[in-house]
């Protein structure tokens, strides 16, 4: 007979333990179980499951670490889809042009078009990045507020893990 009862009424899930190995290691582990009571109701344990996700959380680190760069870097990083649409400006980019991101999401950069870039540096531009080049030029461009700017842009395509392009960069 057995002389345990499993509580289901006060599980835990994922509580991230962090672990140093012998070997200087650091090891991260999730784990989740139930308490366990004996037939008096008195705690005896606990049974649960834990695996490494040591992978993961360094796979995380790293992403939180990129995903800084972009965020706090000081030059306009603009993200854009195939057709052009900017999916993401970071904050040095909207300091410099004077909108918000939520007034740049999914509009053209052609918002900062001050008219005065030649028709020819487009075409130039759209054409070596549809050929899966990366292109560098500079624009005369226009703030929210009007005042015009001189960029000096590097544009590349960005690719998935076939190697289709699925977005544009542009620093």
């Amino acid at each position: 007979e057995n002389d345990t009862i499993v509580n289901p009424a006060s599980p835990f899930n994922f509580l991230v333990n962090r672990f140093k190995h012998r070997n200087g290691n650091i090891l991260y582990f999730e784990t989740s179980g139930v308490p366990v009571y004996n037939t008096a109701g008195i705690l005896t344990g606990y049974r649960g499951v834990s695996r490494d996700i040591t992978k993961r959380r360094i796979a995380e680190q790293e992403i939180h670490k990129l995903s800084s760069v972009v965020h706090q870097n000081p030059n306009t990083i603009i993200i854009t889809n195939l057709e052009g649409e900017i999916e993401y400006i970071n904050p040095a980019g909207c300091n410099i042009c004077g909108y918000t991101s939520d007034e740049l999401i999914g509009k053209n950069p052609s918002i900062f078009s001050s008219g005065e870039t030649s028709m020819e540096t487009y075409k130039s531009m759209w054409a070596t990045l549809k050929a899966g080049k990366k292109w560098e030029g500079t624009f005369q461009n226009r703030k929210k507020s009007g005042e015009y700017f001189w960029e000096s842009a590097l544009l590349v395509p960005l690719r998935d893990a076939e190697g289709v392009i699925t977005h544009y960069l542009g620093v």
